[in-house]
């Protein structure tokens, strides 16, 4: 805590976790008190009422047993929520800009490992290894690249930049058509991912459109939804926690119960002809080598591809994780709960590899087509109920799991675009209110109702609308260059050509896919080899090349004539609103990013500073502020908004106010703040001084 005045000293609170903890202690007795723990989960008497009643009905109606545990995980998850009171807590889980404790780096590399553990992911990854051996494992796995590109590619947005989220970054840079396109594109992705881990789900409890499968599939997503509704991000990362430790705890169950399994098959694999007689070595196809384009090797190529350099920042579930912390903590974090993420899918994939090995193998299962291709729940019922229990709460996990961190990246989404909606500038979330706060869970409930719509399609029409990586193929390009583009120039034309171009292309590839009698493009000429994925591979070649020439050519008409010669261009207002991405250093972004007031509203002294910018006369004018007293800034040519940095070390119990300087014009467009000359302070140095912000008091260093 700052050992500023009393008067401002809430401006430099940092709410850490051994802070949480004092404070606890000291309003209220011991942490766990029934009184702190009454006031933090305020539903828990609900929740032992509701498991009262469900097990009375579940004694009553004595359904399958697979019931009994979303019940018992459904409930436990509502109960050990902690109701999140602050915005701080609900869209950063409390989590602060500069958290390196252990805390922090658990929650955040078991949050990242489990949250892109996706139901679907996992069943995918199953029905590749029944289809390629673990060769399909190890090409599902590439995707989980996404977690080292999209954290370093974050990790210097903070540090270089000061953004604090992609659609604050985006729209500084390429404008409000470029932000507008990315909100639409993760707004799709948060729905579709509502639906698609449902279904997964669902297939535990009963056949498509039975009434088992609709409870299923409504259940599971009520659950994630109410108690993130309670804490938000907070909530979140608790959960994910627990379900990470969860899922490979019982993964490690499930794989033992299938190596005990393969040594019954001995015999018939030596009948077979088969050599390689373990589920991890089972090859599907042996008359095919497996490293080759035929063997899976094409789809590692199309996973690399994506994961690298545009999949990763299509999912703000990751995304948003990669803001929280301080930037070193988090990259650590997400290299360790990548890595975990993609060994996890690698070892998921041995499922699939024994339900074609058993299914080859053994006559009873011989016609069970389900089971030769990997589907998990028809594999899992080969090992017997216990088994397939475990299977079906592995699941539940990673859907709930996925689910909720879809939720609460959907509040973090709609508190931004409220704002973008009247200023054009994207809310930062150190600056929510309880009215964005509020917003949020009211877009929470609004998306869970319209992503579980699309359930009343058959399965293979939702399969037909699953909108795959290869669409926003061109959102890499840009998305990385924001890392080395200059911060006094704009480059609108450079996001939109490979954006769109990629989605033209991604959308070109579905609709041959789906309906090749009006659109055929089934030729030898848009493939690449003789795979399976041969098309995908030619269609992500040629997108990303396009994408990626395209961004290119429009980055350097725009930086060497647009951003030149026309005016529009150099006025920045004209297509992105308010350019204003208030980028503080790293080093004093926590402080005034992250402080509480007593009444819980954040403030952020950086955002202090544009408030006055905000109310300044246009170039050739005399400044108000000035005039009123106050002192008066003027921009340098390419200097970036980095104020406080400059003012680091300044002593704030000696801030005193600086008398105000002769009126001087300002340019409000332009985005650095450097002091002009000062009337003479015999006292000290112009930064040791404080500067008063109409009324607010001196600003913290």
């Amino acid at each position: 805590r700052s050992s500023a005045p009393a008067h401002h000293a809430v401006d430099t609170i940092i709410m850490k976790g051994q802070d949480q903890e004092a404070l606890s202690v000291s309003s209220g007795g011991s942490r766990y008190s029934l009184k702190n723990i009454m006031t933090t989960m305020p539903q828990l008497p609900d929740c032992l009422l509701l498991l009262i009643v469900f097990e009375i009905v579940y004694a009553t109606v004595k359904p399958d047993v697979q019931w009994q545990w979303m019940g018992l995980y459904g409930v436990i998850l509502l109960a050990i929520s902690t109701y999140a009171r602050t915005p701080l807590d609900f869209f950063k889980g409390g989590i602060t800009d500069k958290a390196e404790d252990k805390r922090s780096f658990v929650l955040l590399s078991g949050s990242a490992f489990i949250s892109w553990i996706f139901a679907k992911s996992i069943q995918n990854s199953s029905k590749l290894g029944a289809r390629f051996g673990f060769m399909g494992g190890v090409a599902y796995s590439t995707w989980y690249l996404s977690f080292s590109s999209a954290a370093i590619v974050i990790y210097f947005l903070r540090t270089r930049h000061g953004y604090a989220s992609l659609p604050e970054a985006i729209n500084a840079r390429f404008g409000a058509l470029a932000c507008i396109s990315f909100i639409m594109a993760i707004t799709y992705r948060l729905y579709q991912e509502i639906w698609s881990n449902s279904t997964v789900v669902a297939s535990f409890y009963g056949e498509y459109g039975t009434v088992e499968w609709w409870m299923a599939a409504i259940l599971s997503t009520i659950i994630p939804l109410g108690y993130v509704t309670l804490g938000g991000m907070r909530s979140s990362l608790t959960s994910d926690a627990l379900q990470a430790v969860m899922a490979i705890i019982l993964l490690v169950v499930v794989l033992g119960a299938i190596g005990t399994k393969v040594t019954t098959l001995q015999d018939e694999c030596k009948a077979a002809g088969r050599s390689a007689c373990n589920a991890a070595n089972w090859d599907a196809n042996p008359t095919i080598d497996t490293w080759t384009l035929e063997g899976g090797l094409d789809l590692v190529i199309v996973g690399a591809m994506q994961g690298m350099f545009s999949y990763a920042f299509f999912d703000p579930v990751l995304t948003d994780r990669c803001f929280l912390a301080e930037p070193k903590t988090m990259l650590r974090a997400f290299t360790f709960g990548g890595t975990c993420a993609a060994i996890f899918i690698m070892l998921f994939s041995i499922i699939g590899s024994y339900g074609n090995m058993i299914a080859t193998l053994h006559p009873d299962w011989a016609d069970h087509p389900n089971v030769a291709n990997g589907t998990p729940a028809d594999v899992a019922r080969t090992l017997g109920t216990p088994v397939f229990s475990i299977a079906n709460i592995i699941f539940l996990t990673t859907s709930i799991s996925t689910l909720d961190s879809t939720f609460a990246s959907t509040a973090k989404l709609a508190a931004e675009v409220t704002s973008f909606a009247q200023t054009w500038v994207p809310q930062r979330l150190a600056e929510c209110t309880e009215t964005q706060m509020a917003m949020g869970r009211f877009a929470m409930r609004l998306i869970a109702l319209f992503g579980t719509l699309p359930l009343l399609q058959a399965p293979d029409e939702l399969d037909a609308t699953t909108v795959s990586g290869t669409v926003v193929m061109g959102l890499g390009p840009p998305v990385i260059a924001l890392i080395w583009l200059p911060r006094d120039k704009f480059y609108p034309i450079s996001f939109l050509s490979s954006f769109w171009i990629g989605v033209a292309l991604g959308v070109v590839y579905q609709v041959s896919g789906q309906h090749p009698d009006q659109l055929d493009m089934s030729s030898d000429y848009y493939k690449v080899g003789k795979g399976s994925y041969a098309k995908l591979l030619w269609f992500n070649l040629v997108g990303s090349s396009s994408a990626v020439g395209a961004f290119l050519l429009s980055f350097l008409v725009e930086h060497f004539y647009c951003n030149e010669h026309i005016s529009w261009y150099k006025d920045r207002k004209v297509l992105s609103g308010f350019d204003v991405p208030a980028a503080a250093s790293p080093e004093t972004s926590e402080t005034n990013s992250t402080a509480e007031t007593p009444t819980g509203k954040a403030k952020d002294s950086t955002r202090e500073l544009e408030d006055v910018a905000a109310m300044l006369p246009a170039p050739g004018q005399t400044s108000v502020v000035a005039s009123a007293g106050f002192p008066a800034y003027m921009p340098p040519n390419g200097s970036t908004r980095d104020y406080p940095s400059q003012m680091q070390g300044a002593n704030n119990n000696n801030m005193m106010p600086v008398p105000a300087p002769t009126p001087m014009p300002f340019n409000p467009y332009d985005q650095g703040f450097m002091p002009m000359p000062m009337m003479q302070q015999p006292q000290q140095p112009f930064f040791n001084q404080g500067m008063p912000v109409m009324g607010m008091g001196p600003m913290n260093a």
